[in-house]
């Protein structure tokens, strides 16, 4: 039966019962053709080429490999790191954190493979040196943290590890040229 347009004032005419179950299905199912048009669509314009990888350093890759399955140092390299660590012991200047990070360090020197994949990877191929440069700033923080003591027992270690930093051809930290303090 044809309804007529209502005229002003008037209610609009109402739809049989399954005519409104019919709109609201064809209105949900609009809804969720375009909702998979833009899914279907976002994955057809995906990228085919292979994104950007971050590629390492041939010697990171290799530290990697290599330092999980280390032995331990022996011999005259590992008598030279734990007279090193009693002398860290034996300096009361340190921090417990402080202390514990040069522990860490020493621990790892003697023994690479405790070293963590994340850590071998922050060394960029370069683990020993890395290392006795972190205990170089963590000394020399130490350092100036209990105002440059010029007797302090870090002194000694601080310029230690400097002198390794420099047979390892890396550039020594230079604060303790400037306090007056001989080597």
């Amino acid at each position: 039966m044809p309804t007529q347009p209502a005229e002003r004032g008037e209610k609009p005419p109402e739809l049989p019962i399954g005519g409104g179950v019919i709109l609201g299905g064809v209105g949900l199912l609009m809804i969720f053709s375009v909702v998979v048009f833009f899914l279907v669509r976002d994955d057809s314009v995906a990228p085919t080429q292979p994104q950007p990888v971050m590629t390492l350093e041939p010697q990171i890759v290799v530290d990697l490999t290599e330092l999980p399955q280390a032995t331990p140092l022996s011999g005259a390299e590992a008598t030279a790191w734990n007279d090193f660590r009693a002398q860290v012991d034996a300096c009361d200047a340190y921090s417990p954190e402080r202390r514990r990070q040069m522990e860490q360090h020493i621990q790892w020197l003697l023994d690479p493979s405790d070293m963590p994949p994340d850590v071998i990877l922050a060394m960029s191929g370069h683990p020993t040196e890395r290392l006795i440069f972190g205990m170089a700033v963590y000394t020399s923080t130490q350092w100036r943290l209990d105002n440059r003591p010029p007797d302090s027992c870090l002194v000694p270690i601080g310029r230690a590890l400097n002198n390794m930093l420099v047979s390892l051809g890396e550039p020594p930290l230079d604060i303790y040229d400037d306090t007056g303090v001989t080597p």
